[in-house]
Order: C-alpha cells, then structure tokens, then sequence
C-alpha cells in the first residue's frame, strides 16, 4: 500500500526509483498501463507471487511429503502466498491460517498446530515475525519455523531476538552473478 502511494510521486518527480520490498503485484500492472507516466519505477526482487513459487520449490524439495501448518499476515501482499503455497499437494496441509497484523500472541496457533502434528511451521510474515519466531523459540515447539520472514534477513536481527532466531529460516534477496565494482558502489 505504502508503494502504490509512493508511486504517484515518483511519476511527479520524474526521478529513477528502485523498491525491493514492496511485493505487490499491483506495481507492474499499473506500469505497464500507463508506462510514460510511471517508467521510472523499478522493482529489484521478485513480486509475492514470483517468491511464493521460488520459497515453495524450495520447501518441497526440503519437505515435501511432511505435514505442514502456514500462517499468512493478513496483508495484500501474502495473498499470492496463500493461492501458491496453499495449493501445493507436496505437503500435508494440516492448518491453514491468516492472521491480524497486530497479534501479539502466537501460542493459539502453535498449539493447533503441535495438535496436528505438523512437522513444519510456514510463515508468510513481515511485520509481526519478531513476535512470531521468539514465541517459537522459546516455547520450544517441536516443529520446524520458517518461509517468508522479511525481518529474519536484518543483519542485526540475531542481536534483536537475543539469538532466538537461530534455528529459524527465511530467504534472503541476493541476485547470482551481481557483484559490487567501483561502478555499482558509486551508484
């Protein structure tokens, strides 16, 4: 939402954009309607429905066949991550659950989860998955805890969750063949 917004103002100031975190899909389609207004925009990662499919090959060739539980932030961009992931037949699917950008308290969900018998916790998270994976670690579920963590890539974020996030696990954007050289620190 904050990009669709920003958007406008970018086309304004007729100034080159770059957004990695921005995972709407809505980005392209309204560059590609209207492209003299909004060319200067350039997104640098893959749109929610690109890392949904790119997390799941990775999943089902980790997990397949394991029974599963996914929890979606109940924001726009977890939509492709819910129509993606959730129509996997690699996976036991046993809870399926989109979630309030302010639950503080994950235990509810953990505990349907362990009463399933899931052997893996999915997340497609942003903005609460501090909240999220220290409850995880420090209730000791017995289950595994990753997927979509945007705050699990932070540099500082071992420091920030008191090291709780090391059994956790996320993607991180990093683009194969991409090197810094005096060119591309300057830019």
């Amino acid at each position: 939402a904050v990009m669709m917004n920003t958007l406008e103002s970018v086309a304004e100031q007729q100034k080159i954009h770059f957004s990695n975190g921005a995972a709407t899909n809505r980005l392209e389609e309204t560059v590609r309607q209207d492209y003299e207004k909004y060319k200067y925009h350039f997104r640098t990662v893959q749109d929610s429905r690109g890392g949904a499919q790119n997390r799941l090959a990775f999943m089902e060739e980790q997990f397949g066949g394991d029974t599963v539980g996914i929890l979606y932030e109940d924001y726009e961009w977890t939509q492709p991550f819910e129509e993606v992931w959730g129509g996997s037949d690699a996976f036991d699917i046993a809870v399926e659950t989109r979630f309030s950008g302010d639950t503080e308290d994950f235990s509810s969900f953990y505990d349907g989860m362990e009463s399933e018998g899931v052997d893996h916790c999915f997340a497609a998270m942003a903005f609460v998955g501090t909240n999220a994976l220290t409850q995880w670690a420090r209730q000791e579920r017995e289950f595994t805890f990753g997927g979509n963590h945007n705050l699990m890539q932070q540099s500082n974020y071992w420091d920030t969750t008191d090291g709780n996030c090391h059994y956790g696990w996320t993607n991180t954007h990093y683009l194969p063949g991409v090197y810094f050289n005096d060119t591309t620190e300057l830019f």
